[in-house]
Order: structure tokens, then C-alpha cells, then sequence
């Protein structure tokens, strides 16, 4: 698309938009913005009808506050000593659980109550970036988790990931990473009314 812009623009002269910006620049910046939002927001399906999302991601999203749910405990596959589960939901960017081991690996957080969540927001902490898979189920107990849905896609350390999929009679929120370049590790697992 950039390309066919690019020569509408050589034809036409360089005919300038907002702040004499080039127009086709003007208009390639809000497609992109377009398709970005557009890959943050919707999910496909896969064969068994359950919702899929690419990787949606964020420099520096603005935390929403409306609605989170403060988890009242976390259980783990594994944790480092320094990364216990409870540090993935502290409201710290800069404190980290950290499974202390390769994919698969998962955390569990325990909302205190069944209720109807509609978001799930995860801070990754990853080094080196590449390409990772999240499966997020929930349920009303430990046993009885159902899968939500799924991020895929390339990641990186800081990046925000977000799954915007409703889910009823959710007490217990579980993010297993199926597939990652690094150890597992969570800056921060928000999650939403």
C-alpha cells in the first residue's frame, strides 16, 4: 500500500497534508494505526469455535482502572526465589514472577469470587524477544478451567499483551506460556470486570 501511495504522490506533485506533511504519509500512518488497532482488538476463532488473538501490543498503554480485579492469591509451576507468583499482580512494573524455567510453564490467580471477566492484561518479561504462545483459561475452580483464549506472536520485555475475550463464573485466571524463547516471567497480569 505504502508503495501505491508513494506513486499516486510522484504523479500528483507532493501534495501536503496536516503540519506540510506529505499527504500519503498522513495516510499511511492512520492505515497502520488502523490495522494495529484493529489486531488489538479482535480475535478470530480457531476449528473448536475458541477465541484466538495475536499478540495485541502497547509501548506505553494507559493502565485502565475501572473494573480491575486485585487477585487475592497466585500459585505457580515453578517460581524463582527472587519471582514468587504474588509479584505478578503488585501494581510494580518493576518486580517480576519469574518461573525460573523454560516453556511450558504457568501461573494461577485466584480472584477470591466467581465473576464475568472481559479482559486480561499481561507485562512480559522476556529476554531475548521472539516469538511466544499464551493460552489464559478460567473457571470457577482449579479443575474445572476452561480455555479462554490464546496470544500468539512475537514479543518482547515490557511490551503489554492484552486478551479482550468475556469469560462468566471465572474465580480462578490461569496463563499457561506454551512456547517462548526465554524463561517465563510476568512484570505484571491484570485483569478486568
Amino acid at each position: 500500500m505504502n508503495s501505491i501511495l508513494r506513486k499516486i504522490a510522484s504523479e500528483r506533485g507532493p501534495a501536503k497534508g496536516h503540519q506540510g506533511r506529505p499527504a500519503y504519509a498522513i495516510v499511511v500512518g492512520l492505515a497502520a494505526s488502523l490495522v494495529l488497532g484493529l489486531s488489538a482488538c479482535t480475535g478470530g476463532g480457531d476449528e473448536k469455535g475458541e477465541a484466538t488473538q495475536k499478540a495485541a501490543t502497547s509501548s506505553t498503554p494507559a493502565s485502565p482502572t475501572s473494573g480491575k480485579i486485585v487477585p487475592t492469591s497466585a500459585t505457580a509451576s515453578s517460581s524463582d526465589p527472587a519471582g514468587l507468583p504474588k509479584l505478578a499482580f503488585d501494581g510494580d512494573v518493576t518486580t517480576v514472577w519469574n518461573a525460573g524455567a523454560s516453556a511450558p510453564s504457568w501461573i494461577q490467580l485466584d480472584l477470591g469470587q466467581p465473576v464475568t471477566i472481559s479482559r486480561v492484561r499481561l507485562n512480559v518479561a522476556q529476554d531475548p524477544p521472539g516469538p511466544t504462545m499464551h493460552e489464559i483459561s478460567g473457571g470457577p475452580t482449579p479443575d474445572s478451567l476452561t480455555l479462554i483464549g490464546t496470544l500468539d506472536g512475537n514479543t518482547t520485555g515490557g511490551q503489554w499483551l492484552e486478551l479482550n475475550q468475556s469469560a462468566n463464573n471465572v474465580r480462578y485466571v490461569k496463563i499457561e506460556t506454551t512456547k517462548s524463547p526465554s524463561w517465563v516471567a510476568w512484570r505484571e497480569i491484570e485483569i478486568y470486570k
